[in-house]
């Protein structure tokens, strides 16, 4: 009896252990299915990732061969080539003074447009004034439109005062246009530097002192970066800037560089002052690099910054908005009206740019698409992404390039048979565009990308999601405000781009901005102020189409700080 009663024991103790195997084995099948499962999920998610990014490498690889190899192809062949020494020669004491000149010329510039690009940025993003987000976008008006449209209002307005020019003495109006045209540029700068400091600073500041002591002490340190910035794209722009002091009569370096290429045909001289004024602005941009790489100084909104501000009572500074607003804006475009003597004179002038309206709206759209693919392709790979990287550092070069230095690697790279498609086609008017404005596309986008929570593709991407699958249901819906804000920035921009449009646009292209600013030279005063008249009434119109559309777009999205 013992002996059947220990069997049976035994074998109840056998059944309980296979019992506990078949349920271990099962746990482990369970897992391993489980595991199994979630590691082919993330190769789902792997191949989409792995498939974009040669679509990306390959978009970007297309900007650094298209825009870029140009200007390296200008600077081997002045150096290599067999006449390289007898180029060089060129440059004479002449040539060494007139760009001091210009150089010193923009620094002039850079310092008051930083001065008052500075206050007005303290005054709309620091302070709680009425009407900021309109005033911000009136402060805007000048940075979109061509330049040479404000000389030739403030010439307009001499003339019709004075009835001379000659006191508007050139270089120091060209300086003053480029001051008003540039400060707003430097308040975007300032501005989103004044909106990125943490307000706790600023309130744990004010337990203890005066406001006064909190700017001065703790706001005017954090932001003295962005300054500098500022001074620094300030006058890369003036100093390359061509179309203001050729309208007015100033003879600096880069009117030099296009008289010698495009009156004289003295390709090789100006190819060597464009490498020597290229060589300036770059050497700048080699001090400010990671600053300006890093800054936000291209922003839809700030999605969930808190910015502190200050209520000052005074309404000084809301009148030295107003002011400002009215001189860089209201005033030009009633001078220009002025002149215009008749409806009849308008009406010529429309009928002599209605098709170049047309081909520019035409041309700014499709460049526009391209910067805008660009930009997204550029900030869509990770930080650690070597082709990102790098697409990075080749669209701040050619966006500190000067236009003209740009203008001219294009037409000497393309002016050939087998690139003929390009060269003799309105194509190298969109390179010129795409190479100018990608790293602005691209800050925007990459400012709004960064605001998304990490945790949102990480979560799709767990759940199995492939990379296209959160790109167009997660990535793009939250980056929506700030793809179109970035098509429209390049839109208006590329529309009323001079500089580069004027070195590359092939012949029997009609464009708005080079149309009128060719004709200005021989023209009728009153047909010339009428023309002008159109271009600002375009280029401000297409501005206020964008901005009135964006409104709802923004809200809807929940961008407070446009």
């Amino acid at each position: 009896m013992r002996a059947n009663a220990f069997a049976q024991r035994r074998s109840r103790s056998a059944r309980r252990s296979f019992a506990r195997c078949d349920y271990a084995d099962d746990d482990k099948l369970r897992k391993n299915g489980g595991a199994s499962s979630a590691n082919s999920k993330i190769r789902q998610a792997m191949d989409g990732e792995i498939a974009a990014r040669y679509l990306r490498n390959i978009v970007l690889g297309s900007f650094v061969i298209l825009i870029l190899l140009p200007f390296v192809y200008v600077v081997v062949a002045a150096f290599f080539s067999p006449d390289a020494a007898q180029n060089f020669s060129q440059l004479d004491a002449r040539t060494i003074s007139l760009l001091f000149k210009s150089v010193l010329l923009a620094a002039v510039v850079a310092f008051f447009a930083t001065l008052i690009g500075g206050a007005l940025a303290f005054f709309l993003y620091k302070t709680e004034m009425k009407f900021a987000a309109t005033l911000k976008i009136l402060v805007l008006i000048p940075l979109f439109v061509s330049p040479y449209v404000f000389a030739t209002a403030w010439r307009d307005f001499f003339f019709l005062f004075f009835s001379r020019t000659d006191i508007f003495a050139p270089l120091l109006g060209t300086a003053w246009v480029l001051t008003l045209v540039y400060a707003p540029l430097a308040m975007l700068v300032i501005g989103n530097a004044y909106a990125n400091v943490d307000a706790t600073f600023e309130e744990q500041g004010l337990t203890v002192t005066a406001p006064r002591n909190v700017i001065i002490k703790i706001v005017f340190p954090l932001v003295k970066k962005a300054f500098l910035t500022a001074f620094v794209l300030v006058f890369i722009f003036a100093l390359s800037n061509f179309s203001v002091p050729e309208l007015l009569g100033a003879n600096v370096f880069a009117v030099e560089i296009f008289t010698e290429f495009s009156a004289f045909y003295n390709h090789s001289l100006a190819i060597i002052q464009a490498l020597l004024l290229a060589l300036v602005c770059l050497s700048l941009l080699t001090f400010e690099k990671k600053q300006i790489s890093e800054a936000r100084f291209f922003s839809v909104g700030l999605k969930g910054k808190k910015t502190f501000r200050y209520n000052i009572k005074n309404s000084l500074p809301f009148l030295f908005v107003l002011f400002w607003i009215f001189l860089t804006s209201f005033f030009p475009l009633a001078v220009l009206i002025s002149k215009i003597p008749d409806f009849k004179t308008l009406a010529n002038a429309f009928a002599l740019l209605r098709d170049a309206i047309l081909n520019s709206l035409g041309l700014a759209f499709v460049s526009a698409i391209f910067i805008v693919l660009i930009g997204l392709a550029a900030t869509l790979g990770s930080d650690k992404n070597k082709p990102t990287a790098f697409f990075n550092g080749s669209a701040l070069f050619t966006f500190a390039l000067p236009s003209i230095a740009l203008g001219i690697a294009l037409i000497k790279f393309y002016n050939t048979s087998a690139l003929e498609f390009i060269y003799a086609t309105a194509a190298i008017i969109v390179l010129a565009h795409v190479g100018k404005f990608s790293f602005v596309s691209a800050k925007i986008i990459g400012n709004a990308l960064s605001q998304i929570p990490a945790s949102f593709e990480e979560a799709a991407k767990l759940a199995g999601a492939k990379y296209f699958t959160r790109m167009f249901k997660i990535i793009l819906p939250q980056i929506a405000p700030a793809l179109f804000a970035t098509f429209a920035i390049s839109f208006v921009f590329s529309f009323g781009e001079v500089a580069a449009t004027i070195m590359v646009y092939p012949p029997g292209t009609e464009l708005l901005s080079v149309k009128v600013f060719t004709i200005s030279s021989n023209a009728p005063q009153a047909l010339v102020s009428a023309m002008t008249f159109l271009l600002f009434a375009s280029t401000l119109s297409v501005f206020v189409l964008f901005y009135l559309i964006s409104k709802p777009f923004m809200k809807k999205f929940n961008f407070a700080n446009a």
